[in-house]
């Protein structure tokens, strides 16, 4: 698990400043580097991998401090209640112990620094209190000097809860390090495209120039064995490997894969409208009592619904059973060459009912639970057909016409990255994303004073949805990242696969 940095000081500032968090500058412009050689388009693509490496490392550091943000929080609620309710058992101090030992081990500091009134003789079972004349020891249950010291059970509360803000902010740091690291990453590697979009032009200038020239005798096909992966695909409602074979299914698959190219493309502006509208539902969140609570959460709710619709819409009917999780059913979208297959994650309704503040928070963290699940990846098909693909597999050799038709294909998928690029939408997504920061943040403040612990409690409810679906939209983030990874290696493929059949053809 990664080592989440700068957390002390992250707490030592929430502890004495109320919780401010300082935010990033926005890349407000691309960088445009330029890519004039395949040296350059080499070196470009080195940092790009190293970016996305980064944007990856950054991910995992922000899943390990929501997840501990929540415990957290938790804990500090047990904490809290065994403040003022003796029936609290010693189990639950127990385990709000372990998770402040976690939230030590995990952020490099001290637990005596986390929870200073809790000491080691508290967390040790059976330790002699007194003994009487007769020589009986009594002992002093675990934690039982702490359970007599309220002051300090709250000490501990506000610590845990004071932490779990830390966490958060560290959170928030690391996902919009990882939209500014995926930022880089489509500046970089789409820098390379022009270059890519020339050798795709040479072939289609190779193939016009073959006009009236036939296949050598006995070349009608060719063998595929570099990259044969590359011809396998799974079938779309199972795990069977289906073979391109002709240049027609080629042609067909590459358009296909361009299409969904174009629908990532628009899910990322469409992730931007979501995210405003649920920015909107934030900034009017008000929890001056149980009236107003009740409407916050409703107005959160609907934007949530309408940012996860976006992804059932997008999600088809291709249940595949075996990917599903606890909180999300996975769907097939499409297939991909090299035995691969796109999955959209998307969650069920929620289920809990709401009649109170309490009732809200209970939902508002099932619909964090949801965001947490919502994803769309690219996963491999079955483990033991994949071992069988055929090492080499016979490709019709292509006409002239059919290797023009694939390079304009080619060029059209090549042509939209680029415009995706310059259009700058990627980083319209980050600016989105860091509205919603800044907006669960004023949020956040403004519930302080919130009248009663319900309330309290779903204003940390939703701090913690709005985390989630910051989340989702940061691990959303590998969609453009391999899609666009994907056509990259396979257009040098597929112009590879057509050179291979213009060798083919009489020079004369």
């Amino acid at each position: 698990m990664a080592k989440i940095t700068g957390f002390g000081d992250a707490f030592r500032t929430l502890a004495a400043e109320s919780g401010t968090m300082r935010s990033h500058p926005l890349m407000s412009t691309a960088m445009h580097y330029a890519c004039e050689s395949d040296e350059q388009a080499a070196v470009l693509q080195a940092d790009a991998a190293q970016d996305a490496a980064d944007m990856v490392a950054d991910i995992e550091v922000a899943d390990t401090s929501d997840a501990l943000a929540s415990q957290a929080d938790l804990a500090g609620d047990v904490f809290a209640a065994a403040a003022t309710d003796e029936s609290v058992p010693e189990g639950s101090i127990a385990q709000a112990d372990a998770v402040a030992m976690d939230v030590a081990d995990e952020t490099g500091m001290a637990v005596q620094e986390l929870l200073p009134d809790i000491t080691d003789t508290d967390r040790v079972a059976q330790v002699p209190a007194s003994e009487s004349a007769n020589g009986r020891v009594t002992f002093r249950p675990m934690y039982g000097r702490i359970r007599n010291n309220k002051a300090g059970l709250q000490r501990c509360a506000e610590s845990m809860w004071t932490s779990a803000k830390a966490l958060v902010g560290n959170a928030w740091d690391y996902i919009m390090k990882a939209f500014r690291k995926f930022c880089q990453w489509v500046d970089k590697y789409i820098g390379t495209f022009p270059r890519l979009k020339m050798k795709v032009e040479s072939l289609l200038k190779d193939a016009k120039n073959l006009d009236g020239k036939k296949i050598k005798s006995g070349e009608n096909k060719i063998d595929v064995n570099s990259g044969s992966k590359n011809l396998a695909k799974p079938a779309l409602a199972s795990s069977d490997v289906t073979y391109i074979t002709k240049g027609g299914e080629l042609i067909s698959t590459v358009t296909e894969i361009r299409k969904m190219l174009a629908e990532v493309i628009e899910l990322q502006r469409n992730q931007e409208e979501g995210i405003t509208d649920f920015i909107d539902a934030v900034n009017g969140a008000d929890f001056s009592d149980e009236r107003a609570a009740g409407d916050t959460f409703l107005a959160v709710k609907k934007a949530s619904k309408s940012y996860i619709s976006m992804f059932v819409d997008k999600a088809g009917n291709t249940h595949m059973t075996d990917h599903d999780t606890a909180y999300t059913k996975a769907y097939s979208t499409a297939v991909l060459p090299g035995y691969q297959r796109v999955l959209f994650m998307v969650p069920d309704n929620i289920t809990t009912k709401v009649s109170s503040p309490a009732s809200a928070a209970e939902a508002m963290e099932e619909m964090a639970d949801k965001f947490s699940g919502l994803d769309c990846k690219i996963v491999d098909g079955d483990p033991k057909l994949k071992k069988t693909i055929k090492e080499t597999i016979q490709f019709e050799t292509m006409s002239a016409g059919q290797v023009e038709e694939l390079a304009n294909e080619l060029k059209k998928g090549l042509e939209e990255i680029i415009a995706y690029r310059g259009s700058k939408q990627y980083l319209k997504n980050e600016a989105s994303v860091r509205r919603l920061k800044d907006s669960v943040e004023k949020m956040s403040s403004r519930s302080t004073n919130a009248p009663d612990d319900d309330n309290t409690k779903l204003s940390r409810a939703v701090n913690k949805a709005t985390v989630a679906m910051a989340r989702a939209a940061m691990r959303l983030l590998g969609i453009p990242t391999r899609s666009i990874t994907f056509y990259d290696t396979y257009t040098n493929f597929c112009i590879t696969l057509a050179r291979k059949c213009l060798a083919t053809y009489e020079t004369r």
